[in-house]
């Protein structure tokens, strides 16, 4: 899980790779069902709560999320809140499954 930093200050998006292909019972799938579930929401919200319409992609286990460069600022601040929740969320999973799942800034 990468998110990337905008010259603006705070995010610009994510990226998020190595999904398990198949569902199964144990630990692996299990988090990789929560960070699947926490960055799709992070698109979802992005355009349902924030307004904003992301560029994002998701195909072969991967997913990426970008703000549109031409954000005004108060959209820009309400995207934040999001990727941030996004960020927060994800770093509670790192946490306790740090095997599985690792966050750069970058």
């Amino acid at each position: 899980m990468i998110f990337r930093l905008s010259q603006r200050g705070g995010y610009r998006g994510y990226t998020a790779e190595g999904h398990a292909e198949t569902v199964g019972q144990d630990e692996y799938s299990a988090v990789c069902a929560a960070v699947s579930a926490l960055t799709i929401t992070g698109v979802n919200a992005l355009e349902k709560v924030a307004g904003v319409h992301p560029v994002a992609e998701a195909r072969d286990g991967q997913l990426a999320c970008f703000l549109p460069p031409d954000l005004d600022d108060a959209a820009w601040e309400r995207a934040q809140i999001i990727l941030r929740t996004v960020e927060t969320g994800l770093t509670d999973i790192q946490r306790q499954y740090s095997e599985y799942v690792r966050i750069e800034v970058q």
